[in-house]
């Protein structure tokens, strides 16, 4: 079976809260970060432009696909040529690419003869990305098991926006929201159990602004706190 190369962690960097709303992109999101370990890796290799090119053509092909992120089609898994005939670079573009991308070092793509997981955004949400070579036993596709990320961000993102009226603009705000929904869900809590702690920190601490950081981080001592009268919340959340 051909190998199917997908983009590693592609919710996290490459969506926000617009384009998961959308069944096909037009555009897509990339981080502007030139400081990284696996940027400065890229710039070092000999063939540092040709990667540069590719890894934006990637990026750019993945958020097209029917499962974004995971560079397969309807007509199987995307080869070099494949990608060469989409983009215009050069198959062995692509070749040098899918290897360094997809190297322990870099970990910027996953390489594997079948997907594990479901991708976390899909224009074709439901089916399977692996097609009719993904059956089981009995002739039925499998229905992979959602990341455990994935189900944390379901569960949190938008109580979270709606209680401390965060609503992302960038991607390092998506990255922080994405990042306080694992550390809510770290604490073993519930959406229901973040509000009730929000109001208890708008009453003890007499109303001055805090975010979702500010209640992680006083997690414990609100949790143990008594339960204050009940107090309006206007104001306190910012």
């Amino acid at each position: 079976m051909a190998e199917i190369y997908s983009v590693h962690n592609w919710d996290v960097h490459y969506e926000n809260s617009e384009s998961r709303k959308v069944k096909t992109c037009r555009y897509v999101c990339t981080p502007n970060k030139h400081d990284g370990r696996g940027y400065g890796r890229m710039m070092a290799h000999p063939e540092s432009e040709r990667l540069f090119a590719a890894w934006n053509a990637i990026i750019q092909v993945a958020s097209k696909m029917p499962s974004r992120g995971i560079l397969k089609d309807q007509d199987g898994p995307l080869t070099p040529q494949d990608m060469a005939f989409k983009t215009r670079l050069k198959a062995e573009t692509f070749q040098i690419a899918f290897s360094f991308f997809s190297d322990q070092s870099m970990g910027w793509m996953d390489k594997s003869s079948e997907i594990s997981q479901s991708p976390e955004i899909s224009g074709d949400a439901g089916k399977n990305p692996l097609g009719r070579e993904g059956k089981g036993m009995e002739g039925k596709p499998p229905i992979p098991p959602k990341s455990k990320e994935a189900e944390n961000f379901q569960t949190f993102a938008e109580p979270i926006k709606r209680i401390f009226s965060f609503n992302p603009t960038s991607v390092s705000d998506e990255r922080k929201l994405w990042d306080w929904c694992q550390d809510f869900a770290a604490k073993g809590t519930t959406a229901e159990e973040v509000e009730t702690m929000a109001k208890r920190a708008a009453v003890l601490w007499d109303g001055k602004p805090f975010t979702a950081k500010g209640i992680l981080n006083n997690w414990d001592s609100l949790k143990n706190a008594k339960p204050p009268k009940q107090k309006t919340m206007q104001g306190a959340l910012n």
